[in-house]
């Protein structure tokens, strides 16, 4: 069984490991000032993705300089600004869809 869980991103330009493993990032988006990542996750204690650093994510703003290896995520606008979220694919142990089983 999966279920969605929220997962806010700190605009501090560091990077971030959820605290979870995601199946799936399913959207990208604001609530109030913060931005927000919701990805779907195993209930079971059989998920295969469950080690807890696999998902490094940072918040970069419009033009800044995207390091090698990063993956856009999605992007978000929060008032006058646009932020785009990466994950770090160099540290990651996750791969998207990885035991998606739709």
């Amino acid at each position: 069984m999966k279920t969605v869980w929220k997962y806010e991103v700190p605009l501090d330009d560091e990077w971030h490991d959820m605290p979870f493993s995601p199946n799936r990032i399913v959207h990208v988006g604001a609530q109030s000032a913060a931005v927000v990542v919701w990805a779907e996750r195993f209930d079971t204690d059989d998920d295969p993705l469950r080690e807890p650093t696999c998902c490094p994510l940072k918040v970069f703003g419009t033009g800044s300089t995207i390091p090698a290896g990063c993956e856009h995520v999605g992007s978000v606008i929060v008032g006058a600004f646009v932020w785009h979220v990466y994950r770090d694919i160099r540290r990651s142990k996750w791969t998207p869809g990885m035991g998606d089983d739709d």
